[in-house]
């Protein structure tokens, strides 16, 4: 979700499509630590991204790798499990790095991850990453 969020805020700044984003310098994805390569969103991260006119059917989950986090200009994680997972995939001679650039996407700490629970849970969630990109999107953009 906060892909497709961040994807499409920042097209909207710069008046472009997110298909454009590329072109205008910008590369915005996501990956996890847990996360099984190629697998779909699922329907309710889908429904709720709908809702807020945000299209990530075609969406497929990335395993997060040490060559991703050293291409990364900005790192952001959901929760303090997934800092911790992050900085040890990253080569030690990066740590220090990659420190610098990596930051919860909440000002305001942990975003619990949604699996398995409710479409309300999942709503509440999409809320949370919305507001977190909206604020983290002067950074990026």
């Amino acid at each position: 979700m906060a892909e497709g969020f961040c994807q499409k805020m920042a097209a909207d700044k710069l008046d472009c499509s997110v298909d454009q984003l590329v072109e205008k310098g910008y590369k915005i994805e996501s990956a996890g630590v847990l996360a099984y390569d190629g697998a779909k969103a699922s329907p309710e991260a889908i429904e709720c991204c709908r809702e807020a006119g945000v299209d990530i059917c075609s969406h497929r989950a990335r395993h997060l790798t040490a060559d991703m986090l050293e291409r990364a200009d900005i790192v952001y994680v959901m929760d303090r499990t997934h800092r911790q997972a992050v900085m040890e995939l990253a080569r030690s001679g990066n740590k220090q790095s990659l420190g610098r650039r990596l930051d919860f996407l909440s000002k305001e700490g942990d975003i619990s991850d949604p699996i398995g629970m409710s479409l309300e849970t999942y709503r509440r969630c999409a809320e949370q990453i919305a507001e977190s990109v909206r604020e983290r999107l002067a950074e990026i953009v």
